[in-house]
């Protein structure tokens, strides 16, 4: 038997809200099938592809900004920038979270994309070009 994609879940989650099932039902019986699959582990992957899809659906891309200090409004326009490639996209929203572990820069990601601008990874960068 083949394993069921975490697309096809998320498609069926979405499906059951929107046939009007409760958010309450539909996390249950989610809980259930990932138990009962032993596929508990893949529960975050899952949330971040019903994410996606719900988003995508209504034309919006929800990207996680991730610094050491809020962001400017001109950072966060040059990250809708960024992120807004697609001619689908008519709306991109962010998040700010601050994160005292960045140190320095910006760390976005979104359900499918992930853009990593610290100076820890331009750091680590570095040090692999030099070895």
């Amino acid at each position: 038997m083949s394993k069921v994609t975490n697309t096809t879940i998320a498609r069926a989650v979405l499906a059951d809200i929107a046939g009007g099932s409760s958010m309450q039902d539909v996390t249950k019986s989610l809980a259930a099938f990932l138990i009962e699959e032993r596929r508990v582990a893949d529960a975050s992957a899952i949330v971040r592809d019903i994410e996606r899809q719900l988003l995508v659906s209504k034309g919006e891309l929800y990207v996680r900004a991730s610094s050491a200090t809020p962001l400017e409004s001109d950072m966060l326009e040059q990250i809708k920038t960024m992120f807004n490639t697609s001619g689908d996209v008519k709306k991109v929203v962010i998040e700010q979270t601050i994160d005292k572990t960045v140190i320095g820069g910006v760390r976005c990601e979104t359900a499918e994309k992930r853009l990593d601008l610290t100076v820890h990874r331009q750091l680590q960068r570095l040090k692999r070009q030099e070895s």
